[in-house]
């Protein structure tokens, strides 16, 4: 089964951004962030960079900022311990169902990474993506 990327990221941001609103103790800086993935699956390994500009609102609730809205998912289970957040969801496409379970490592509150591990399953088939990333703060926004 084909893994679309834009369904990997949204549904990781969207795990990190509940997940780090859950976690009161760190704090995400405004500013600009980099935010990485590599990907692997159905034997092909993809790397993918994306830089987004979090406003002193959106730092002070990530979870509203990083949620895709209208996207059919829906958290299941959200555990946070110090400076690490476990975060499972699950998303309804049609007849695609995809469970993502995402591990988020808070190191500081301008750096941070994540474990994701997707499974699609539908009626042609199903299949497994892993992904790891990271965030980090690269400067203020521009303009």
């Amino acid at each position: 089964m084909r893994a679309t990327a834009p369904l990997l990221l949204a549904a990781t941001l969207c795990v990190i951004g509940w997940s780090i609103e859950s976690a009161a103790a760190q704090e995400m800086q405004p500013g600009r962030w980099r935010f990485t993935q590599q990907t692997q699956g159905n034997g092909k390994a993809r790397a993918k960079a994306t830089t987004r500009c979090v406003s002193p609102a959106q730092a002070k609730n990530p979870g509203q900022y990083f949620a895709p809205s209208g996207r059919g998912c829906a958290l299941t289970s959200n555990t946070a311990w110090v400076g690490r957040l476990s975060s499972s969801l699950r998303c309804q496409q049609g007849d695609v169902t995809t469970d993502v379970s995402s591990t988020v490592t808070i190191n500081s509150p301008t750096q941070m990474s994540v474990s994701t591990t997707m499974t699609m399953r539908s009626p042609k088939g199903s299949g497994t993506v892993t992904m790891v990333g990271s965030g980090v703060r690269v400067g203020n926004c521009r303009g």
